[in-house]
C-alpha cells in the first residue's frame, strides 16, 4: 500500500545530545519560514526547551533531582517535536521539499499500513513527599502517543479492583485522564494518604491499546 509521503518522526532512536542537535536544525529551518507562519509552539519557547535538555543531560547521574529534571526536560522538548511534525505535515499536504524545509525527514515508498499498538505494560508509579505522583511507561513500538487514566480515591473511599476493572462510587472517586501524549507525566498537589490507582495505554493512527494492567499507591 502506498503511503502519502509524511514527517518520518525518526528523532526517538536519537541520544540526548543528538535530539538536541536535530531540534537546534528544526528552529533554525522554521526561523523567518514564511511557509510556516502559525506554528504551535513559539521558536523562543522551542529554543528554552532545547536549552533545557542540554544543560540537564550532564547532571542527570548527580541525583533523584537532576534525574527527574533531565527526564522532565527530554519529555517537553518531545512533546513540542511532535507538534511541529504534525503542524508540517498538515502544510506539507505531502510535499517532500515543503517537509525537508521544516528540518524534518520526509518518508517515501510502500509501507504496511498503521496497526493497533500493544499496551503499555504495568505503570511505573513514583509517589515523592509533598503530594507528587511520577508517572511512566515504557516504550510501546508503533506508538504515536500515551493516554493515562487516574482514579484518585480520598482516604477511606471503597474501591474495588476486578482485572483491570474497578468499582467505584463516582460521586467520591475523582477521574483523571492526561492526554499530552508523553510516557511520563507528573501529577502535583494531591493530598497525602490518598489511595491512587492508574492504567494507561498506547495509541496510533489506527487506535488505541487496551488498558495496562490497574497500579496503586498511596500519596505522601
Amino acid at each position: 500500500m502506498v503511503r502519502k509521503i509524511v514527517v518520518l518522526i525518526n528523532w526517538t532512536s536519537l541520544s540526548a545530545l543528538d535530539f538536541v542537535v536535530f531540534m537546534t536544525n528544526v528552529v533554525l529551518k522554521l526561523t523567518g519560514n514564511l511557509t510556516f507562519p502559525d506554528l504551535p509552539v513559539s521558536l523562543v519557547v522551542a529554543q528554552a526547551a532545547i536549552d533545557r535538555l542540554n544543560a540537564a543531560y550532564p547532571l542527570r547521574k548527580n541525583g533523584a533531582k537532576e534525574k527527574q529534571e533531565y527526564e522532565d526536560a527530554e519529555a517537553t522538548l518531545d512533546e513540542i517535536a511532535h507538534q511541529y511534525a504534525e503542524y508540517v505535515n498538515f502544510i506539507a499536504k505531502g510535499v517532500a521539499a515543503t517537509i525537508i524545509a521544516g528540518g524534518f525527514v520526509p518518508s517515501s515508498g510502500i509501507t504496511n499500513p498503521a496497526v493497533v499498538p500493544d499496551g503499555t505494560g504495568p505503570v511505573s508509579l513514583k509517589p515523592v513527599m509533598g503530594g507528587l505522583l511520577h508517572l511512566s511507561v515504557g516504550t510501546v513500538t508503533g506508538a504515536d502517543s500515551y493516554v493515562y487514566v487516574i482514579y484518585l480515591a480520598p482516604g477511606g473511599a471503597a474501591i474495588t479492583v476486578i482485572g483491570k476493572c474497578l468499582i467505584i462510587d463516582p460521586n467520591v472517586v475523582k477521574t483523571i485522564i492526561i492526554t499530552d501524549g508523553n510516557k511520563r507525566e507528573t501529577i502535583q498537589g494531591l493530598t497525602p494518604g490518598m489511595h491512587v490507582f492508574v492504567q494507561a495505554l498506547a495509541q496510533n493512527s489506527a487506535g488505541k491499546s487496551p488498558l495496562s494492567p490497574m497500579m496503586d499507591c498511596f500519596i505522601i
